[in-house]
């Protein structure tokens, strides 16, 4: 398979729970004889699809780039046009105009791939499947209806579609692929069919129903990224928030989430651009990889104490980030998980920590590890020369000292309006957050001392 651009950023291991069957439309390309040219614009192959040496169905196989309307026959040779093959229009940066054959059922991987012109695209009545990425980065594309008879949507199938504001999912499309949607910036309306099994929509947000014999479990599949709200609070039925469900919003600065909620799924908040904080609950007990990698104004995150692992690149590139309290659940922080967390300064490790991979930190040059003396994260900083600091409660300014300047340090912060800022185990009084009342609170203790 080409790989294109950066189309694997976001991993095909970074899946929700349950994921559905991918239904397979064979394409018989072991039996297909050598491209045949059609026009002057495309090439096509003769499959035999169930290898009795007889010739079934045509497979249009290539595209000249220079192509800016293209109309496919329903028949070839007396053949029924069943598939778009793999590739066939792929980087036709002219293309403004297709038709689609009646006699349409599938459309392979990376299809129309950086189709950077095509505006509109119907579907035959009759398609059944479309494959991964297709239609990725057609960044003139502005809406979507899919046929009524369509099963399956693949993986990232409309990623990067940029200009793309409006989704209909009719009633028999009960598998679409993770991040079918993802990065596309204009989408603001998605609309299923009442009648769907799988799929619903609340205010234009699709969410997954998975049927289990022990009942019903709901998660969040896609927030449309372009909508204008600043703000937004799960529903609290939903359990997962799928692979990229907020990958790429353009204007969320906080996310409430309920205590339903056990999983985070991979790219979850990946480059949210404004999320500024977010609180995971202890009810989450999974996480995926790259939950929050790019997002560039990220200040303060409080990271679940029913999970066992901070994951692989879990808050890479997150360069406003300055203060991270793992929690005592926590035995492992993976590979790169704090890459390039430039302006981190200190991380709270606690002795539940036993793994720490050796690149965990990698261009965070300033941080230091808060901990205790004798611990792994102690051993992990000695041996990578990283400043080690010993737990002090209410040392506010991470110096491992504590006096009156905490106090002013949380007071200035206060000040300033950054209390984002201010780390977790500053909260001296214990009341759950940590702002003047803790400054006061330390200068009351210290005063009486």
């Amino acid at each position: 398979m080409k790989i294109k651009g950066k189309i694997l950023s976001f991993a095909l291991t970074a899946l929700c729970l349950f994921s559905s069957a991918i239904p397979f439309y064979a394409n018989g390309e072991e039996n297909s004889v050598d491209e045949i040219s059609y026009d002057d614009k495309i090439s096509y192959r003769k499959i035999d699809n169930n290898s009795d040496g007889i010739f079934d169905l045509i497979k249009i196989s290539s595209c000249v780039k220079t192509a800016t309307s293209v109309s496919i026959p329903d028949t070839i040779e007396e053949l029924p046009v069943r598939y778009i093959g793999e590739d066939a229009f792929s980087d036709c940066t002219e293309l403004t105009q297709i038709h689609l054959p009646d006699t349409l059922t599938s459309i392979d991987t990376f299809a129309f791939y950086n189709c950077s012109k095509l505006k509109n695209i119907e579907f035959p009545d009759g398609l059944l499947s479309i494959g991964y990425a297709p239609f990725a980065k057609c960044v003139s594309l502005k809406s979507i209806k899919f046929p009524e008879k369509i099963e399956y949507v693949g993986y990232e199938a409309f990623r990067d579609c940029k200009s793309l504001t409006s989704i209909y999912i009719p009633e028999n499309l009960t598998d679409i692929g993770y991040q079918a949607f993802s990065r596309c910036t204009s989408l603001t309306n998605i609309t299923v069919a009442g009648n769907n099994r799988r799929y619903y929509t609340v205010d234009d947000i699709l969410y997954e129903r998975i049927f289990l014999d022990s009942g019903t479990i709901t998660q969040l599949f896609v927030y449309p990224i372009g909508k204008k709200d600043k703000s937004f609070s799960i529903p609290d039925n939903i359990t997962c928030i799928c692979s990229g469900a907020f990958a790429g919003s353009l204007n969320l600065t906080s996310v409430e989430i309920p205590d339903s909620v056990k999983e985070i799924s991979s790219f979850a908040f990946y480059e949210c651009k404004r999320l500024t904080s977010i609180s995971i609950p202890d009810s989450v007990t999974k996480f995926g990889y790259n939950i929050f990698q790019n997002c560039a104004f990220l200040k303060k995150v409080k990271i679940s104490g029913g999970a066992t692992e901070v994951g692989y690149q879990f808050f890479m590139n997150c360069p406003r980030l300055k203060y991270i309290n793992i929690p005592k659940n926590i035995t492992s922080i993976g590979n790169e998980a704090f890459n390039s967390c430039k302006n981190l300064t200190c991380v709270n490790i606690p002795a539940s920590v036993t793994s720490i991979t050796f690149n965990s930190f990698v261009f965070s040059d300033n941080m230091k590890i808060r901990g205790v003396e004798g611990s792994y994260a102690y051993d992990y900083a000695t041996e990578n020369n990283i400043d080690f600091i010993q737990a002090v409660d209410g040392d506010a300014d991470c110096n491992g000292k504590f006096n009156i300047r905490d106090a002013a340090f949380i007071a200035i912060s206060c000040a300033k309006n950054e209390r984002d800022y201010i780390p977790e185990w500053a909260d001296f009084n214990k009341d759950g957050a940590c702002n003047i009342r803790d400054a006061a609170a330390i200068a009351i203790y210290l005063a009486k001392r």
